[in-house]
């Protein structure tokens, strides 16, 4: 088994987790043991304590040892600190110079940035921050590292975390007009930041709001998983239009359904709203698709009312139109209950609308004439094993269960004619 524990050098090339930035993790080696380096932290008096997992042999006190840190990670790292002071300063200049940072967390395949702000940031707002990002690191600016006097790069203009302690001399990045105290990794110039993307931007509360970005190889990576979820309920919004113009076409429906999608490649924070506005646009699509095909339905039917009425019988002293239907939509058949009951006015109207292996049950009554439709319909689904009520006037119910429709029916009947 392994063995883990904290171990302190005189020196170190690993960074320490501090200022949002993550710890660098690689390996060390000594004359008579192998370790890795998961993690590194900040002792209270600034020692660099690194967690190490002993692969081979035993570590001691004294022990010399060859470094090395995972340095294709530590590039990627420095690429997104580098931009977390870019977009800072992008923020400012295009939201308000009232901003300030709130926390930030930066990893090696993305970034997150936390800032106060007090009014609504939109997607175009969003989306302008990116572009004016993009143009800082097409610039190719050269990154500056100073030490200076904290009153000097006070008066220099550099924003820090002043509620965080500072000593007397301190370490001053900066990137173009980006001015900062930080003791992070950075890069050495812009040219390093080939691709950038703001991934999303969200409110927190309490007037913080959260950015999300990526940056090189992980932009189309990350885009890509931000987009999913609106392509993938694209393609059920699709599916669904697909379904609702095979069952048009069986019925003699006649339906168009012209969509035109585009499909963009994956780079920026525009590319995640356009598929986002893709959506909403299919979804409206495919409401006005299903309303079509509803009210297509309800004209088809009304056509056919004389059918219907055709099939009209005296049960009692009530008129009564009592039927078993097979896939009929909902909106349909109240559409078509409401136009038999105003053509036979003094009496009653239920179907059984079976789907599948369910059924639902309607009912529609003239009103003051002594029928319950509620009644009539907690009946039917009672012996359905299902359940349903409603109005006098109007009740509807269902079950999963359509086996015994015959019995039903009669049942109906059997009560309309003894009230």
């Amino acid at each position: 088994t392994s063995d883990y524990g904290y171990l302190i050098f005189d020196k170190t090339c690993f960074y320490a987790e501090s200022g949002g930035q993550v710890s660098d993790i690689g390996a060390i080696k000594g004359d008579k043991f192998k370790a890795k380096v998961t993690d590194v932290k900040k002792a209270p008096n600034g020692q660099h304590m690194h967690l190490v997992e002993v692969v081979e042999g035993t570590i001691k006190l004294g022990d010399c040892c060859t470094m090395k840190i995972m340095e294709d990670r530590r590039k990627k790292i420095r690429v997104n600190h580098s931009m977390v002071h870019i977009i800072q300063k992008v923020l400012q200049d295009e939201l308000s110079l009232a901003i300030h940072q709130a926390g930030s967390y930066v990893d090696s395949e993305r970034f997150r940035f936390d800032f106060t702000y007090s009014s609504k940031i939109s997607d175009d707002d969003v989306i302008r921050i990116e572009d004016k990002a993009r143009e800082i690191i097409e610039k190719n600016i050269k990154t500056e590292i100073m030490e200076m006097p904290l009153e000097e790069a006070k008066k220099l203009g550099a924003m820090a975390l002043f509620t965080d302690k500072y000593k007397d001399v301190v370490r001053v990045v900066k990137i173009g007009s980006s001015i900062e105290l930080c003791g992070g990794t950075h890069v050495e110039s812009t040219e390093e930041i080939k691709r950038f993307a703001i991934l999303k931007v969200e409110s927190k509360g309490s007037n913080i709001y959260r950015l999300e970005a990526c940056t090189n190889d992980m932009v189309p990576v990350l885009v890509s998983l931000s987009v999913a979820k609106y392509v993938d309920e694209i393609k059920k919004q699709l599916e669904i239009a697909h379904n609702l113009l095979i069952k048009a076409k069986e019925e003699n429906i006649e339906l168009d359904f012209d969509i035109d999608l585009d499909q963009n490649s994956l780079s920026s924070y525009k590319d995640i709203i356009y598929n986002k506005n893709q959506l909403a646009y299919v979804q409206s699509k495919v409401r006005d698709l299903n309303k079509k095909y509803n009210d297509e339905k309800s004209k088809k039917l009304e056509m056919n009312l004389d059918d219907y009425l055709e099939k009209k019988i005296e049960l009692g002293k009530f008129d009564a139109i009592i039927m078993k239907v097979e896939n009929i939509e909902l909106k349909a058949l109240k559409d078509l209950c409401d136009k038999l009951i105003n053509k036979i006015q003094k009496g009653v109207v239920f179907f059984a609308n079976v789907k599948d292996d369910s059924v639902n049950f309607l009912c529609k009554c003239s009103p003051n004439i002594g029928l319950s439709a509620g009644l009539l319909v907690k009946k039917a689904s009672i012996m359905a094993k299902g359940n349903g009520g409603g109005s006098d006037t109007f009740a509807q119910g269902g079950a999963t269960d359509s086996g015994n429709l015959d019995e039903i029916i009669e049942a109906v009947k059997e009560s309309i004619k003894n009230a």
